[in-house]
């Protein structure tokens, strides 16, 4: 068995790559302002940071089928539980707000 030559360019990159990411991320929030799509852009540039250092300094790219496997039937496990709790969020039916008494004459009253 060969051992792999490990050059530090690679950890370099994806240093790098997390650094303008984290620029990115910190440009938009504070100086730009795009309403809802703030939140979007801000939570894809923290899911490419994780895949980052998951793919890179966790060395899944070394990892073998069952470590993968692993992680994809987790993520897909995580995505259905936000899913459903989204949409538990969203067909829940809010009732009105009961309305507020008026004043009661009837025990107090001199």
């Amino acid at each position: 068995m060969t051992a792999k030559r490990m050059t530090a360019a690679p950890y370099l990159l994806a240093y790098l790559a997390l650094l303008v990411l984290a620029g990115v991320s910190l440009v938009f929030a504070r100086a730009i302002h795009w309403g809802r799509w703030d939140l979007v852009i801000n939570l894809t540039v923290a899911v490419v940071q994780g895949a980052i250092v998951m793919w890179f300094f966790m060395h899944l790219s070394e990892a073998g089928f069952q470590v993968r496997l692993g992680l994809g039937v987790s993520v897909s496990l995580l995505l259905t539980l936000l899913l459903l709790a989204v949409a538990d969020v969203a067909t829940r039916h809010v009732q009105p707000p009961a309305p507020h008494p008026g004043p009661s004459f009837g025990f107090y009253q001199r």
